[in-house]
């Protein structure tokens, strides 16, 4: 999803985003029929047709994130008035890292409620390339039998015709539930398709949103009184110091030997691996991290792709000194790469239970990190800010082969 390259064009976020931002233009160029009544054309090219005009209404209430174990909602509201004869649900783009663990149901304004997804697709990462898929009663397929579901058309895991005499005006709520631990991820997208007025629909050309070039690789002149070409962290301070991710201190020092915090790896993951700075919400989701935050906007982001999650009080420690294995989490969540779980650890200090065993194992067969001499990792010793920039500079880099793993998120097929 984020972090490398082929080339000079960012491998993940930025193809999330474009993709994302293109939906949304899809989506919004669809918008204007509904204040004329004429009908959208059909969303996919190839995909079949539902039976009548219909007007697409997409909802503005998004992004939003799931959280693990944990519910989230988005509306939808329908100004028009008219009776339901037929409707699809459009343009479903899910981000998730174990799709396998959730539930999908849509409410109507009269308070039935219908499930269109079922635990599908169990470990398939779901990204914005890979999803964004129609459900319609008349469709081929049932959900779940194509994984990732991509861009096509399926039947929901329960009929649409329950909404059907029913007035379209007023709020839809489509509700996600996560039942399980650990994975999370975002609600990018969806929206209605309902009977529209006109009686023969009339096309017209949807234009893509103009998105800008991705951050240039060349090097830009930079000054750090302790930051050394002979350093071995000189090339990636310098990176990440061009892109935004750093900035040092005003006495002109980077300070690489003092420890990075978890504020600071947010904001270095964020803008240093592409990620997607969605306006942040109005509501924190952490009670220590309050809009006036400096790292508000990264840390938000980070959450809302599911690369950070938090503490079970609330919070999120941003001045808090960030681990090996946390920034394992951290970087492999921001590089988008599908993790692995090998039945024999590499490391002694890191056996198959442990929290990060997943993230360790997936950033040691990326070759982003290694272990010591001694065969230990050491998960829970702090990352200097040196260290923290080498490795998110490695992991932008292309990545190396890994049979282990499938292809990472986002990643551009030859």
């Amino acid at each position: 999803m984020i972090a490398n390259k082929n080339g000079p064009i960012p491998r993940g976020w930025f193809l999330l985003l474009a993709l994302a931002l293109l939906l949304g233009g899809v989506l919004t160029a669809r918008a204007a029929f509904a204040s004329t009544g004429v009908a959208a054309p059909p969303q996919r090219p190839g995909a079949a047709a539902p039976t009548g005009p219909l007007t697409i209404y997409p909802s503005t209430d998004v992004p939003k994130s799931i959280p693990f174990n944990g519910t989230v909602t988005s509306t939808l509201n329908i100004p028009l008035a008219g009776m339901i004869t037929s409707i699809e649900v459009a343009g479903v783009t899910i981000t998730h890292t174990f799709p396998g663990d959730l539930q999908v149901y849509l409410k109507s304004p009269a308070g039935t409620e219908v499930m269109l997804l079922d635990h599908m697709c169990a470990g398939d990462d779901w990204d914005a390339t890979n999803t964004g898929f129609n459900l319609a009663d008349g469709a081929a397929q049932m959900m779940g039998e194509t994984c990732p579901p991509g861009h096509s058309r399926y039947k929901p895991a329960q009929p649409l015709s329950a909404f059907n005499g029913q007035q379209m005006q007023g709020t839809w709520t489509l509700r996600i539930v996560d039942d399980n631990d650990e994975d999370n991820g975002g609600l990018l997208a969806w929206g209605l398709a309902l009977p529209a007025g006109a009686a023969e629909p009339t096309y017209t050309a949807i234009v893509p949103p103009t998105v800008g070039p991705p951050p240039s690789a060349t090097p830009c002149a930079f000054s750090f009184s302790d930051v050394h070409t002979s350093d071995y962290f000189y090339g990636p301070v310098g990176y990440l110091f061009c892109k935004g991710a750093i900035s040092g201190y005003a006495d002109g020092t980077f300070r690489p030997y003092a420890n990075t915090t978890r504020g600071q790896m947010a904001k270095i993951v964020a803008l240093g691996l592409d990620v997607p700075l969605f306006p942040p919400p109005a509501t924190p989701h952490f009670s220590d991290v309050p809009r006036s935050h400096p790292f508000y906007a990264y840390i938000e982001a980070a959450y809302s792709f599911g690369i950070v999650s938090g503490y079970a009080d609330g919070t999120f420690k941003p001045q808090n000194e960030i681990t090996r294995g946390q920034m394992l989490k951290m970087a492999v969540g921001g590089a988008g790469w599908n993790t692995i779980s090998p039945a024999t650890p590499h490391f002694s200090d890191v056996p198959t239970t442990d929290p990060f065993y997943t993230f360790i194992e997936t950033g040691v067969c990326y070759g982003v990190v290694s272990g010591y001499a001694d065969g230990t990792f050491r998960p829970n010793t702090n990352v200097t800010r040196g260290q923290t920039a080498k490795i998110i500079a490695i992991t932008n880099e292309p990545a190396p082969a890994c049979a282990l793993v499938p292809t990472p998120i986002g990643r551009p097929q030859p």
